[in-house]
């Protein structure tokens, strides 16, 4: 082969390894980020897991290590991050009733943010090595954290891991 010939396959080669490298960046920001279902839908009465093997049965692996072992999923990947339904958030670990799409804004933080819960009674607050901790209140599973950037009235932010929550569509008329 000749120096020109060795030049052309050397810059297809590095086009490749540029466009195999770029698409692994940027594939997540162009596909849909989805919410894997638990492995079991809960009805709210129904029993909730106490021990460890049955909530390892009862969420998929990344439900598990969010939920129960508090880790975080990764900023702008949930599904519910830019998700603008109207519906009620659900607990993915037991089922009650923990936010309203009315109540959900876009921070631009890269999680589903959250200006107030359903109810006061169905989320718990803890403290814990990133800051303020959000619980469901039923289930004790770990939903995300809380800030005070929030908007006004009550100034706060619930950040929540779109993988703890399932939703309900309202139902249309």
């Amino acid at each position: 082969m000749n120096k020109g010939n060795d030049l052309v396959l050397a810059l297809l080669v590095f086009a490749a390894i540029a466009f195999l490298l770029l698409y692994k960046v940027a594939a997540p920001f162009f596909t849909k980020p989805t919410v894997p279902p638990v492995t079991k839908i809960i009805e709210k009465n129904g029993k909730t897991p106490t021990t460890d093997t049955e909530w390892r049965m009862r969420l998929v692996p990344k439900q598990y290590e969010v939920m129960r072992l508090k880790a975080t999923e990764p900023a702008f990947s949930g599904a519910y991050v830019n998700f603008n339904e109207k519906g009620i958030y659900t607990c993915a670990g037991c089922n009650q009733p923990l936010f309203s799409s009315d109540d959900k804004y876009n921070a631009k933080t890269g999680w589903a943010s959250f200006a107030k819960p359903l109810s006061e009674q169905n989320v718990t607050l803890g403290a814990y090595q990133k800051g303020v901790e959000v619980l469901c209140s039923t289930c004790g599973s770990h939903l995300g954290d809380l800030y005070n950037d929030g908007p006004q009235p009550a100034g706060k932010r619930y950040s929540i891991n779109s993988i703890a929550l399932q939703f309900i569509p309202a139902k249309k008329n």
